[in-house]
């Protein structure tokens, strides 16, 4: 759960108005987008402390409306494709994916290593796209995976945009800089200020051993949309790498930014 939100699942700040069968709508699709597996009508309402009844007209509305769909041997519900549909009807980064495409494909061929594209989305670091290598054996991130922005080289690069406040903001999101003293703070926003300088960050076992990451900023800081391209190898030495490869980043990054006309935006035209 992000720290945004209390515990009861609400954010701060969000009006007193109560709506108990849409909550109990979205209580029941939020439980099986996350356990993933079929559950039965008792193990729903078990899980989300609510009585039989109150989970079967739930249930059966939102099997109705193509939400769910109930197996009729076992009766276990699981999530239908609907909200799959529905999420790529409303893709507001259609426009920097269908950009991004063509030089992803490029940034591939060139390097034969898979490369993705990322975002900050509501506090986390999102893959919107991947464009898997050609290799036997080759690394790849999950299409709609999360991560704490600071974790990963593509957070600190998008990070590293943001106006200082906003910036803030951000970092005080994070359920591990809390726990970080001032000197630990400073530390942190120095490395930011220089990732922001340099406009790429570059790690190496970071978050597995012996891979090598690297990413771009796709756009420009105070420009909006932001969107930060990674490739993520295993390389035999990260320095050479590193310097071979960052050029092949930043052509490609800076193609997607000119064929998605992002180039001289600012943040009064709003997040595309």
């Amino acid at each position: 759960m992000s720290s945004r939100q209390d515990r009861s699942g609400e954010r701060p700040g969000t009006p007193a108005y109560r709506v108990p069968a849409l909550e109990r709508g979205l209580d029941v699709l939020e439980l099986l987008a996350a356990r993933a597996v079929p559950m039965t009508q008792a193990d729903i309402a078990r899980a989300l402390g609510r009585s039989p009844g109150e989970v079967f007209r739930t249930l059966t509305a939102l099997d109705g409306r193509g939400y769910l769909h109930r197996d009729p041997v076992s009766g276990a519900y699981a999530l239908t494709l609907r909200l799959a549909e529905l999420s790529r009807r409303h893709q507001p980064h259609e426009g920097l994916l269908r950009a991004a495409e063509r030089p992803m494909r490029a940034l591939m061929e060139e390097t034969g290593e898979s490369c993705h594209l990322s975002i900050l989305h509501r506090g986390q670091l999102v893959v919107l796209a991947q464009e898997e290598g050609p290799a036997r054996v080759r690394l790849s991130v999950a299409m709609g995976s999360t991560i704490w922005p600071r974790q990963a080289a593509s957070g600190r690069v998008l990070l590293a945009a943001l106006d200082p406040r906003e910036r803030e903001r951000a970092l005080m999101d994070d359920p591990g800089w809390a726990p970080l003293n001032e000197p630990e703070r400073e530390s942190e926003r120095a490395r930011l200020t220089a990732i922001g300088e340099r406009g790429h960050e570059a790690a190496w076992g970071e978050t597995v051993a012996g891979v090598s990451d690297l990413s771009v900023l796709v756009g420009s800081p105070g420009a909006a949309p932001r969107a930060a391209l990674a490739i993520a190898a295993l390389p035999r030495d990260h320095d050479v790498w590193t310097a071979a490869t960052l050029p092949l980043l930043h052509r490609r990054a800076d193609e997607i930014v000119a064929t998605a006309g992002l180039a001289g935006l600012d943040d009064s035209a709003g997040e595309g």
